[in-house]
């Protein structure tokens, strides 16, 4: 992330130094600190979660500080034309042709199928794109048997992705089309061109099969995507030139015919590179079929190019001879989209039977430890039932019937200590991640529950503790699913890491607080609308550049220090 950032001011300032000398001053830089040119460079937030390890970690927030936080404020508020379930996005430094300056910008998107670029600090209207072609129209509630979790609109749910290299923002859309009594949906892939928000490439249309038996199928021994009961909800992901795009279902509606997908585009054409499907073979009369929601999360991966993510209650086959099934599963994936690992709860049955979701929650690929210490590589998955499942990426333990499940740490730490797996006291979303002088930290939100901040020893977890007492928020997320946390710090500088979630309600709250120590809650604000009571789990703020951005209902708030 940060070199794609150097690299692309290197290429705005020109390589050579006179010339890029001259550049600068006809663009009016004057001379800046070595921090200021630090907050520069570093000054993106271009993916779910900021990374593709999705640990929700942004170390280079330059500006607030645990000490300062108390005196944010709202500096101003946008209106847009539909709720914000995408995580606010934001490039620093962009010459936008509009009006040939330079801005740091912010993107939002909307479940209207719009796309606003603001000036990041004032406001101001950059471009705004509307996705629906001509003679579509958004999804609404009742094109999908009613299914609320996303209301009333449906059109971009997911966060879309930047590559900001070459200024290219990629977005997944839902329309329809009417014509007399024929309805049919539709999903495009767009790439935007972040500077004014036309084409870069012509969007493509999401569609595909795989080899299977299930439910839909062309008669020819492949089951085919079907648009129109599928809802691309988890973040994309840009990796190695590809962009992947996830599905899973609204509701549990048509049970059988829907199924877990993933879909890769090569990102400089747009054109299908590979497809996915978690439950082929999974028949008609199955209760449900394991789709890839995670609570908005994005699809995660590793350094070494694996892909990760998780999936719903469904059909699981894998452990058999030609079993191709994936319900309740964290799945490792290549680039050519195949299964290399896998891990199943060994109760998975328990899961599938009480609708309790192993891929409400997104995976956490923890930062790899040094070099010669000895210690796994790792990966964090949570789900309905609350269970903190600390797993060895490159030996996963697959399913083991009956248990005991070959986790790092068998039986996984609990949100709810002493809960029972159909209590569904887990999180619909995910965790944050942070690492302070040798100690690293996980942050999970359990439904109903407590902000608790975990230690990591490289091979186990453990409740971080402040005393005698819990490292926890003083006060509960009081909804379904828990809240989603995200972290900002100047590096592992003392003082200056703040853990930011949101807390839903209407109007919505930011709350932030100390990430070392929970217990000290820095602010609490109302932060816009939120009508859906059913909806929004995995919203999310975006903290960057000093600033807070505050996705909600029909408005983005922006909370910032005092003048």
């Amino acid at each position: 992330m940060a070199n794609m950032s150097l690299r692309r001011l290197a290429a705005t300032l020109g390589s050579n130094s006179v010339s890029g000398m001259a550049q600068a001053e006809s663009l009016n830089i004057r001379p800046i600190s070595a921090r200021a040119l630090c907050s520069l460079i570093f000054a993106e937030y271009s993916t779910q979660h900021y990374d593709n390890g999705r640990t929700g970690w942004n170390p280079n927030e330059f500006k607030l500080t645990v000490a300062n936080v108390p005196q944010l404020t709202q500096l101003f508020a946008k209106s847009v034309d539909g709720t914000i379930y995408a995580q606010p996005l934001y490039v620093a430094f962009l010459l936008m042709p509009s009006d040939n300056k330079r801005h740091n910008a912010v993107y939002v998107a909307t479940e209207s199928d719009t796309v606003y670029a603001f000036d990041a600090d004032n406001g101001d209207s950059l471009w705004t794109r509307s996705l629906i072609p001509p003679g579509e129209q958004f999804v609404v509630v009742s094109d999908i048997e009613g299914c609320n979790n996303v209301a009333p609109n449906i059109g971009i749910t997911s966060t879309p992705v930047i590559d900001s290299l070459n200024q290219i923002m990629y977005v997944v859309a839902k329309t329809k089309q009417v014509v007399g009594s024929n309805t049919t949906f539709h999903y495009r892939l767009y790439a935007l061109d972040i500077t004014s928000g036309a084409d870069r490439l012509a969007p493509v249309e999401i569609a595909g099969s795989v080899p299977g038996t299930g439910d839909p199928n062309d008669g020819k021994g492949h089951v085919v995507f079907d648009p129109h009961i599928h809802l691309n909800r988890p973040g994309l992901l840009l990796l190695n030139g590809v962009v992947y795009v996830g599905f899973g279902s609204h509701c549990d509606e048509h049970l059988g015919s829907y199924h877990g997908w993933v879909f890769g585009y090569d990102a400089a054409g747009l054109t299908q590179v590979g497809v996915f499907a978690t439950t082929p073979d999974t028949p008609a009369a199955a209760t449900s079929a394991a789709g890839v929601w995670q609570g908005g999360m994005g699809l995660a991966a590793d350094p070494q190019g694996f892909i990760y993510f998780t999936t719903g209650n469904g059909d699981f086959t894998a452990n058999a001879p030609g079993g191709k099934d994936y319900g309740d599963t964290v799945v490792k994936l290549t680039s050519f989209f195949g299964v290399t690992d896998y891990f199943t709860p060994s109760y998975q049955p328990t899961l599938l039977d009480g609708d309790i979701d192993l891929g409400s929650g997104g995976v956490l690929i923890v930062p790899d430890p040094p070099p010669g210490n000895n210690l796994p590589s790792t990966l964090v998955a949570a789900g309905k039932d609350g269970n903190i499942l600390l797993i060895n990426r490159n030996n996963m333990g697959q399913y083991t019937p009956g248990g005991p499940d070959r986790l790092l740490q068998s039986p996984p730490l609990q949100m709810a200590p002493g809960s029972r797996i159909t209590d569904a006291t887990g999180i619909w979303g995910g965790p944050a991640y942070y690492a302070n002088s040798g100690r690293q930290l996980l942050y999970y939100c359990g439904s109903g529950g407590h902000m608790k901040a975990y230690t990591f020893s490289g091979t186990a977890l453990s409740l971080s503790m402040i005393g005698p007492n819990p490292n926890q928020s003083p006060q509960a997320f009081p909804s379904e699913g828990g809240t989603t946390p995200n972290i900002s710090s100047n590096g592992q500088a003392a003082g200056t890491a703040v853990l930011w979630a949101i807390t839903r309600s209407n109007p919505l709250r930011l709350q932030a607080f100390d990430a070392t120590d929970l217990t000290k809650q820095l602010f609490d604000a109302a932060a816009g609308p939120w009508n859906n009571s059913s909806g929004g789990a995995f919203i999310e703020p975006t903290t960057i550049q000093g600033k807070v951005y505050v996705p909600s209902d029909g408005q983005l708030t922006v909370f910032g220090l005092p003048p």
